[in-house]
């Protein structure tokens, strides 16, 4: 049975959940998201790896404080580890703490991942994020010949959304695509406020919200770096879409 003192730190944990999280995740998400920070200081790294039967999926959970190149850290441990990401969410608190939620797969099998291998992956994470400096380069990849022929040119967005900018990435999906974008947005010196990242099929559809470094949306120079930077890590050119493409919450 679940005690007072145990049932309090759980409503506290609630409490601290940013707001967003009760729009946009499933309720056994935000559960478990919450009894991972229950108790738990505000400053500290928390990592929790679970599954929902429901969905028959993988989920990683990451909180901590909210700092440059989090999110590029987070993508490129999990492609060195040759774990994949079919979803993800990113939300920052108003306390400045961030709530990353990945839906996951293990590469190498497909399916969700055992307990030795969840294991790993959070002993990692743990040891990664809580270094002082934060290691996001991601393995260099060469694209498989079967997916040579189904490559299409990524299709870029970018649209001004109150204080910040929506960036919108359309592209086919390949091996470590996700831990690339991340690292050309750290290249980029923009910050990733929230994600919302979608894999369908052989194609990746991409939401990011970005500020500059001082917290305001980019400016024409600052679009043209990110963009030259994605097109640097894609290996082809971008297109510029027709700003048609717009996140779901």
């Amino acid at each position: 049975l679940q005690s007072e003192a145990d049932g309090a730190a759980l409503t506290a944990a609630l409490a601290d959940l940013p707001d967003d999280a009760f729009l946009r995740l499933r309720a056994e998400q935000i559960v478990e998201q919450a009894r991972a920070i229950a108790g738990q200081p505000v400053d500290q790294v928390i990592v929790s790896v679970f599954t929902l039967p429901a969905r028959g999926s993988s989920e990683l959970f990451v909180c901590a404080p909210d700092r440059d190149g989090l999110f590029a850290a987070i993508m490129a441990t999990l492609d060195k580890l040759g774990i994949g990401v079919a979803r993800a969410r990113l939300l920052v608190s108003e306390q400045g703490r961030v709530f990353d939620g990945f839906e996951i797969i293990d590469e190498r099998t497909s399916a969700t991942l055992d307990a030795e291998r969840a294991q790993e992956l959070r002993a990692i994470l743990l040891r990664v994020l809580g270094a002082r400096d934060l290691h996001t380069r991601p393995v260099r990849r060469h694209l498989p010949r079967r997916l040579r022929h189904f490559q299409s040119p990524p299709q870029l967005a970018f649209a001004d959304v109150g204080a910040a900018t929506q960036l919108a990435i359309v592209c086919s999906d390949r091996p470590g695509v996700l831990a690339q974008i991340a690292q050309a947005l750290r290249e980029a010196r923009v910050r990733v406020h929230d994600a919302r990242i979608a894999t369908f099929g052989e194609r990746v559809e991409d939401f990011f919200t970005l500020t500059d470094g001082n917290g305001r949306a980019l400016d024409a120079a600052g679009r043209e770096i990110a963009r030259a930077a994605l097109t640097r890590a894609f290996g082809v050119s971008t297109t510029e879409s027709n700003g048609n493409m717009h996140a779901s919450t």
